[in-house]
């Protein structure tokens, strides 16, 4: 805040000094007009213009910040109004133990650590068995394709033994977390 104010300050300084020291009557057109003014009324407007410029632009902003607190001022309200509503609520069920409730307030909600860890622990298993699901389903899909593939094109076939080891290979290398080594064979398919 006092930054932008000092800088503007100075900015304001330098033009003046340069208005001041280059005070000479110049003739300008603009368009189809032509005026003889002092390079000072020029400098001034031009710095005017620039004023208006920066606010506009500026201005959305500013708009929207003040949106933003507004929104934040109605939360604390709700939140106020909550705390009130939880307030008497204990207040009610510990005055009949004879407990008298000056004030309550939530300032905090913390876990246990141990509960804490449990909960992540459990929401990291369901992201880690979602994206297995994906995973296996997508290599599902593409473990048909690829025979589906084989078959129709008559590119080579295949017994059912031969297709289970394929299809073992390949849900091997598509579900695995590490990338597959290649292994050449030599000899032929069949022994």
């Amino acid at each position: 805040m006092y930054l932008s104010l000092i800088l503007t300050f100075l900015l304001i300084l330098g033009v003046t000094i340069f208005a001041l020291q280059n005070s000479v009557l110049l003739d300008f057109t603009f368009l189809t007009w032509t005026f003889k003014t002092s390079l000072v009324a020029i400098i001034f407007a031009a710095s005017l213009v620039g004023i208006f410029i920066g606010t506009l632009l500026t201005l959305p902003g500013l708009v929207g910040k003040h949106f933003r607190e507004k929104q934040l001022a109605k939360l604390a309200r709700q939140l106020e109004r909550r705390n009130e509503e939880l307030e008497r609520e204990i207040r009610e069920r510990l005055e009949i133990a004879g407990i008298n409730v000056i004030e309550a307030r939530i300032n905090y909600i913390a876990y246990a650590e141990e509960i804490a860890n449990a909960m992540l622990r459990r929401q990291q298993a369901s992201a880690v068995v979602s994206a297995r699901f994906k995973i296996v389903e997508g290599a599902v899909s593409m473990v048909q394709m690829a025979l589906d593939q084989l078959s129709d094109k008559q590119i080579v076939e295949l017994d059912e033994e031969r297709k289970a080891a394929m299809v073992s290979n390949l849900m091997v290398v598509l579900c695995g977390d590490k990338d597959a080594t290649p292994i050449v064979n030599t000899g032929t398919l069949h022994t």
